[in-house]
């Protein structure tokens, strides 16, 4: 307990130096958050940016093991990946989309589809706020601390 309340002495006392320097951490978490963020989601964006729409249909599921990583160990569950088919250009495309659902439901539903034009088989099911997850605020919050670190580095630079 000792070396505890030692360790807090020591950094209440040395605050505003570590506060100086707290803009390195700063930066280097942005630029990591912005760069994963970037990872998962960039084929989102150019489907959201670039894509157009085009209505489609679900015409199977497949079963998918989905690994997750918990405090306890690793365990999978199940998920469904809908295949949806749609026609552009005189061809019919068909696709697995990239958000699996716990229930196979909804065979022959009719969807809005977002796709690349030069690329139609690459696409996915159009979900107004769905497309943006989870990357975006992971991108968002990479973004807001860049920014606050380099404020923090003119800070340090004036004085």
């Amino acid at each position: 307990m000792a070396s505890t309340e030692k360790m807090v002495t020591d950094i209440l006392s040395h605050r505003q130096t570590i506060m100086r320097h707290m803009f390195w951490a700063q930066l280097m978490v942005g630029i990591v958050l912005i760069a994963l963020g970037y990872y998962m989601g960039s084929d989102h964006m150019l489907l959201i940016l670039f894509g157009n729409r085009a209505q489609g249909r679900i015409v199977e599921y497949r079963q998918e093991y989905i690994q997750r990583s918990r405090a306890n160990g690793t365990d999978y569950r199940l998920a469904f990946m809908a295949i949806v088919e749609y026609h552009v250009g005189g061809q019919t495309v068909r696709f697995q989309d990239w958000k699996g659902s716990s229930v196979a439901a909804g065979l022959n539903t009719t969807v809005s589809v977002l796709y690349l034009p030069a690329l139609p088989s690459r696409a996915m099911i159009d979900r107004p706020v769905w497309n943006w997850m989870p990357w975006a605020p992971i991108c968002t919050v990479g973004l807001l601390l860049l920014l606050a670190g380099f404020k923090g580095a003119v800070d340090a630079a004036k004085g």
